[in-house]
């Protein structure tokens, strides 16, 4: 059956539930693609539940009004307290309307006697104590709205307001109900210190209530917020008599939720201010959006109720446990309990896996729903659903987030997402529906919907029924230690006296360049280390944040044999020999086979990390010793197409300059994979030389002898020619080497340089140049003056990055701009300051050294110096790139009778 759109428009506002019984088909997202889709129904918006035609007097004079008010209030308050205000205005006069008992004083409003009368209501109980408090939060909020404007602003508000006054019966309550709720939700994913639901996980949630108890007699929210969750469910159900009771420590949203249910006519409400632990009514539904913490001073109480249960969690998480536990208990018998929590008190091991457990044998737990993202919520949720009438071991996971994207199936839409709870069929819905039974939860017992992903669980039993061990049976794992960078070491420290330190950034970052490259790491002392630190056998070592774990494989050496690890680096060592291929493990490492199981074992909101325990229980295909070899090759192919294939796949995607980028990227990797084996294998040559001509004292004798020399030198016109020893012909080329292996590295680290999310933080960018400057070695060791001058503007950078961009304009300046023998004075400069009414930074870069002779363009492009140089030129594209992704620009005068002058701009995030 088609759905009938005008029937609905006819009929408006007309609820979702409604229209579905209308046309069997009807759900919120079918609406929402339709009216996204045709233009002759974008007059429709939805609010929740409701449809509002656009088009309506009502709602365009409401809108008129209210945005009347806003240009009011505007100039005095923040965006958030002036809708807020608007919001609570516009509702009391409307319901002042029904009161038919408010009055005018000198035609202002009495908004004391008014907000008086309207908080004196049968159906909404509140004690003395709380009605006043609502009553002082609301004439506060007026007052302050009003108080502070000028006397024409005054007169110009009062003559809207008595507009208002004089149309609001022209919206009937239930009307203006679906308008206070609309606008509502435009503001509360605004900052502020309300705890509210994003309206895409208010609609889920709901949908699953309804579902799980059809016909409940009371709903419970004991942390009501603004009342838009509780409202939303209340509206699904046909029952007038529903009793709803909340709970909330905000008096402001307790303030809305009271206007939001007095707007809707709940026949029965209460609501008090208290925090959820003081909760003592019994529902049918206990539903809430629970917070990770409310109070520190509720830790204490929270930890010694756990401990009553015999249950013991980190501090953090006691509050989030205890509220858990205690809306659990106010569930009537047979009745059902829809908890929101963060994703962290689900997934995090250690004492929390006791506290799951718990909940998982005792509170019949039904279903973890994964639910969506929202730019209002800085961490991931989910929904945990507790049914007395759930009698089975079994769970089941759906991933509520398939709702944001297309799948090989087509879109799903909500109905999909509660039929998934609901059916008998646990296989119909494999891209976002799985079902276990208690038994068979991983021994941490988290409650991650991606953990148990049909695709993981497909994985384990195929790899459980063949040859599969975890990476715990096969390794042992662990994780370095933290040292501060002041801690850091000089290369010119003796070599017993220092250890090389790897981070993440020193892994690898592509799949051919499995062995680890020190030729970026700095040193620490021996000292700073505890002995998990210290790697001293072949291991692969890996990343715990990030996107990518990099495997790498470091293998000891005379020159190096050992190295420390950071603690966001792993290492894994091999237990036993003889059962597996290292360089197989490695490659299995990039598997997709195994890169699902990793993907799901992150956890964190922005951070995403890898435990120790999570890592352990990876499971690694490990056929015998030759089925191993035999793959190795075939697996190197494989992955060498596959990330062929990526890259084929951005530069399809990009425009012409991200091609170019990107070929100068797969040239550069070409070379580099096939030079540094050869530099490497060079370099151990001559150190075998230099070990024969020191053992046979063979080093002082030299290519000529004298009597050559002299001979040479008497010849008329003839080039001078080197005469040097062997010793320092060794010496020459071990130099060479080393040089041209820094300056690989230097191109490699430049032409792959990427910023991620989690690099990102915002920093007082003057001191931060200031820090960099006071801090570097060369500024010391060459005797550079510094001056940095200007405003001081926060702005969110890569702090590694900007410090490298900051630290090769200093070493550029040292190596090419100062002349030992005309400068006695030697100074860089930096100078701030806000452009385009301070949306953007301008930071100009100079110095007082030689003129600049190269021209912008040769100065960006990788692999031009000057005739001087001795460097990699590669520093000038370095810095270009390193601005490109902070979305800035740099531009370089153009006069090369001139020191160089950068100007370099960002934006102000």
């Amino acid at each position: 059956m088609e759905m009938n759109i005008d029937l609905l428009i006819d009929h408006l506002p007309m609820k979702i539930w409604d229209a579905k019984k209308i046309g069997d088909q009807f759900s919120i997202e079918m609406i929402e693609d339709l009216i996204a889709n045709d233009s002759n129904f974008q007059r429709i918006i939805i609010s929740g539940y409701d449809l509002i035609d656009t088009q309506k007097p009502s709602w365009r004079d409401y809108k008129v009004q209210y945005y009347e008010i806003i240009s009011i209030l505007n100039n005095s308050f923040s965006y958030f307290d002036s809708h807020t205000a608007t919001i609570i205005i516009q509702s009391i006069i409307r319901l002042s309307h029904d009161e038919n008992n408010s009055k005018y004083v000198d035609v202002e409003f009495d908004f004391q006697y008014i907000i008086g009368s309207i908080f004196n209501s049968n159906n909404i109980t509140i004690d003395k104590n709380l009605s006043s408090e609502l009553v002082r939060t609301a004439t506060s909020i007026i007052n302050q709205a009003t108080s502070t404007l000028s006397k024409n602003d005054k007169k110009r508000l009062n003559q809207v307001l008595s507009y208002a006054k004089l149309e609001s019966s022209m919206y009937p309550l239930k009307e203006f109900a679906f308008y206070f709720s609309y606008q509502l939700r435009q503001i509360e994913s605004k900052k502020s210190n309300l705890h509210t639901t994003p309206s895409k996980i208010s609609k889920i949630v709901t949908e699953l209530a309804a579902y799980t108890n059809s016909n409940p007699n009371s709903i419970i929210n004991p942390v009501i917020g603004i009342g838009a969750v509780t409202l939303d469910l209340v509206s699904l159900f046909y029952n007038d008599r529903i009793q709803v009771y909340g709970n909330d420590l905000n008096g402001l949203a307790l303030l809305l939720a009271y206007l939001n249910i007095k707007l809707q006519k709940i026949d029965y409400a209460k609501l008090e201010n208290t925090d959820i632990f003081q909760v003592e009514e019994y529902g049918d539904i206990i539903i809430a959006d629970l917070p990770l913490s409310m109070r520190k001073s509720y830790q204490r109480f929270a930890q010694d109720a756990l401990y009553a249960h015999g249950l013991k969690v980190p501090n953090k998480f006691s509050e989030l446990s205890m509220m858990i536990l205690h809306c659990l208990k106010l569930k009537n018998i047979g009745g059902v309990a829809l908890l929101i929590v963060p994703n962290s008190i689900l997934q995090q091991s250690g004492a929390l896996s006791k506290f799951r457990n718990y909940l998982i044998k005792n509170h019949n737990l039904r279903a973890v729903v994964q639910l969506p993202k929202s730019k209002s919520r800085s961490y991931d949720s989910s929904l945990l659903i507790f049914d007395d009438k759930h009698n089975e071991d079994k769970l089941r996971f759906i991933n509520g987030e398939i709702l944001d994207r297309e799948t090989g199936s087509g879109k799903y839409n909500l109905v999909d997402i509660v039929d998934s709870l609901i059916t008998v069929n646990d296989d119909l819905y494999p891209e976002f529906m799985s079902e276990v039974n208690y038994s068979e939860l991983n021994s941490g017992f988290q409650l991650i919907y991606k953990q148990y992903s049909y695709e993981v669980l497909s994985i384990q039993k195929i790899l459980e029924d063949e040859e599969g061990y975890t990476l715990g049976e096969l390794f042992t794992l662990r994780s370095g230690k933290y040292i501060k960078q002041s801690e850091y070491l000089l290369s010119s420290n003796t070599q017993n006296s220092k250890v090389p330190y790897v981070k993440i950034e020193n892994l690898s970052e592509n799949v051919l360049d499995r062995n680890l490259d020190l030729s970026g790491v700095v040193y620490v002392s021996p000292n700073d280390l505890t002995s998990s630190s210290f790697v001293t056998t072949t291991s692969i070592l890996i990343a715990k944040i990030g996107d990518s774990i990099k495997p790498t494989i470091f293998n000891p050496s005379m020159e190096v044999p050992a190295i420390a690890i950071h603690n966001n680096v792993v290492s894994l060592t091999p237990k036993s020999e003889g059962l597996y291929n290292l360089e197989y493990i490695y490659y299995q490492l990039y598997d997709d086979v195994v890169n699902v199981q990793i993907d799901a074992s992150r956890s964190g909101g922005a951070f995403k990390t890898l435990s120790l325990t999570t890592l352990r229980r990876i499971i690694i295909p490990l056929p015998s010793l030759e089925q191993q070899l035999s793959q190795i090759n075939t697996a190197r192919a494989s992955i060498v197409a596959s990330e062929q294939r990526k890259v084929s796949e951005r530069i399809a995607a990009a425009g012409f300059k991200d091609q170019a980028r990107e070929a100068q990227r797969n040239i550069v990797k070409t070379l580099i994979h096939q030079l540094r084996p050869n530099l490497m294998s060079i370099n151990m040559k001559a150190e075998g030389i230099r070990d024969i001509v020191a053992e046979h004292k063979i080093g002082k004798y030299k290519r000529f002898s004298e009597d050559v020399m002299r001979q040479i030198d008497s010849v008329e016109g003839a080039s001078p020619i080197e005469n040097l020893s062997l010793e320092q012909y060794i010496n020459n080329l071990t130099d060479s080497t080393q040089h041209l292996n820094n300056v690989l590295s230097n191109v490699d680290k430049v032409m792959n340089l990427e910023l991620k999310d989690l690099q990102l933080e915002t920093v007082e960018i003057k001191s931060f140049i200031e820090d960099v400057m006071s801090t570097s070695h060369v500024i010391e060791e060459n005797n550079i003056k510094y001056n940095v001058k200007g405003e001081e503007f926060e702005i969110t950078i890569s702090r590694t990055s900007f410090r490298e961009l900051i630290e090769q304009l200093i070493i550029n300046a040292s190596q090419h701009a100062f002349d030992v023998t005309r400068n006695k004075r030697r100074q860089i400069s930096f100078s701030i300051k806000g452009i385009e009414q301070n949306e953007y930074i301008e930071i100009a870069y100079t110095n007082n050294g030689k003129p600049f002779k190269l021209k912008p363009n040769e100065f960006l492009e990788p692999f031009t110096k000057g005739s001087n140089s001795n460097g990699s030129g590669i520093g000038g594209n370095y810095i270009e790139r390193i601005v490109s992704l902070h979305d800035g620009k740099m531009h370089i005068r153009n006069d090369t009778n001139k020191p160089i002058l950068i100007t370099f701009i960002f934006p102000v995030k």
